[in-house]
Formats: C-alpha cells, sequence, structure tokens
C-alpha cells in the first residue's frame, strides 16, 4: 500500500491503531480563543482547567526521578500564562522547594535570574547532565495557518531521523507520525501523542542536510491540521534557543504560552 498523503488532513498511519484513534476523536468540538489557551495550559501543567491559578506555583513532590524522556530527571518545572507547576525529587524539595514557592528574583519562576538560582542549587547536590529549557506555543482553528508544499506522508512512530537517544521514548509515547520521504528514509518528521484529554503534543525534527527547505513547516503544517481535524488542541514545544523551530510554528499560526525546564541526570 502506498503512503498516504497528509495535505487533506486524512491519517492513515501503521502507528495509529483503533484503540488511539478512539482516544484522540473522543470529542470531536475543538476549542477556540481564551478556552484553547486555557486547556493547552491545564495540559502542560498537567493540572485539571478548575485549579488553574495564575501567579502560582503548583509543587508535586515525587519519589526519586521521573523519566519524561526515558531519561532521569529531578527537576521540571512548567511556566504558563494561566499558573506554574514544579515536580521535584522528594529528597530536593526542602533546598528547591522555597526557590519555587517564593521565587527569589520574584514574578516568574522560570525568569532568568530565577531559573539560574534553581539550576546552580540542583547542580549542587547532584551531577545534571543536561538541561531543556523550552517555549510552549498552541494553535487553534482560528488561527491556524495551513503551509504544505512537499509530499508528507504518514509514518510509524520512531522514525526520528538524527537522534537515535530518542527514538525508542518517541516510539512508545506517539500514536502517529508523519514525514517527507527522500530516497526511501525520512528527511522531515513529525510525531504526535495524547497530552491529557484536549491536546496532542508535536515534536518535529529536520535532517540539518534538508534544512532551510520548508520541510519542517510543511510536516508541522500536515500534523497540527490531523490534530485539529481531531477536535484537539496542538502543543509545540522548541528549544529557547532553537529561533528556527520557533519560526515554523509561529508562522503556521501558534502562539507562545508558556515556558519549561527539565534537568537530566
Amino acid at each position: 500500500m502506498s503512503p498516504s498523503i497528509l495535505g487533506v488532513g486524512r491519517l492513515i498511519s501503521s502507528g495509529l491503531g483503533k484503540a488511539a484513534d478512539t482516544v484522540l476523536k473522543r470529542k470531536p468540538a475543538p476549542p477556540l480563543g481564551a478556552t484553547a489557551l486555557r486547556l493547552a495550559c491545564a495540559a502542560a501543567l498537567d493540572l485539571p482547567v478548575g485549579e488553574l491559578r495564575p501567579g502560582s506555583v503548583r509543587i508535586q513532590p515525587i519519589e526519586g526521578s521521573h523519566a519524561p524522556f526515558g531519561r532521569p530527571c529531578p527537576l521540571a518545572v512548567v511556566q504558563t500564562i494561566e499558573g506554574a507547576a514544579a515536580k521535584v525529587s522528594r529528597p530536593l524539595l526542602d533546598t528547591l522547594g522555597p526557590i519555587l514557592a517564593e521565587p527569589p528574583a520574584g514574578g516568574a519562576v522560570l525568569s532568568q535570574a530565577n531559573r539560574a538560582c534553581l539550576i546552580e542549587a540542583l547542580e549542587e547536590r547532584l551531577p545534571v547532565r543536561e538541561i531543556w529549557h523550552q517555549v510552549l506555543f498552541y494553535a487553534d482553528r482560528d488561527h491556524f495557518i495551513p503551509e504544505i508544499h512537499h509530499r508528507v506522508v504518514s509514518l510509524p512512530p520512531g522514525q526520528r531521523p538524527g537522534d537515535e537517544s530518542l527514538r525508542a521514548h518517541e516510539a512508545a509515547a506517539a500514536q502517529g507520525a508523519c514525514g517527507v520521504v527522500v530516497r526511501g528514509r525520512p528527511v522531515a518528521y513529525a510525531d504526535y501523542a495524547p497530552r491529557g484529554e484536549h491536546c496532542v503534543s508535536v515534536a518535529a525534527y529536520t535532517d540539518e542536510r534538508y534544512r532551510g527547505e520548508g520541510l519542517g513547516r510543511s510536516v508541522v503544517s500536515a500534523a497540527t491540521k490531523t490534530i485539529l481535524g481531531w477536535g484537539k488542541i496542538p502543543i509545540y514545544c522548541a528549544d529557547v534557543k532553537n529561533v528556527a523551530s520557533q519560526a515554523v510554528c509561529t508562522g503556521l499560526g501558534y502562539v507562545k504560552f508558556g515556558e519549561a525546564l527539565h534537568c537530566f541526570l
């Protein structure tokens, strides 16, 4: 069977079975505007909408380290327009809890000064190997600007080019994927996985040899169109220093609504 083209917003993927299809299509009416923003914030914070509190930080102690990307992560902080939340390894709670609850520099817990305080306190106690600082974006049907200039096909999850360390995690977490294939292999790729009841996260990657050709924008656009067709809200994450990745989603109508910090061991 030849791969299906996603330009018309229809996905038939070997990585998307009937169970996943049921989960993602459960509520077809797409939320818009302020409602979509609140639902995106709730999904990013892993909180019910009714528990959103702008200006506050919900601190969740965890035993040991959780592993959101298949790697130990003793500290994860998400800050959105509608409030912030943190998952902190319980042994670090006495040290990091006060910094999170009452940031030394005041204001946003992930401001440059407060972020530095958190990282310094963490590095004094644990062998931190890597820190991810990401920007969070969401889109809704009112503002999405589709832009597909390449042939985008459905793919099974776990086909991400380049970064083998993330493939196994993505293959397990993702419910579907799409990409641009050149000579039998994907050179631009996007996968998507449910994030709470109303949202779906989008992760994208383009082989560095093919960057600057609009491939990333085409695959993110195709994935976004599919997710909105399910009546869900797409959430896109980009490294704070990756201006090109941020430009991909903002060019499609995505809007920034928060930031996230993950510290890995």
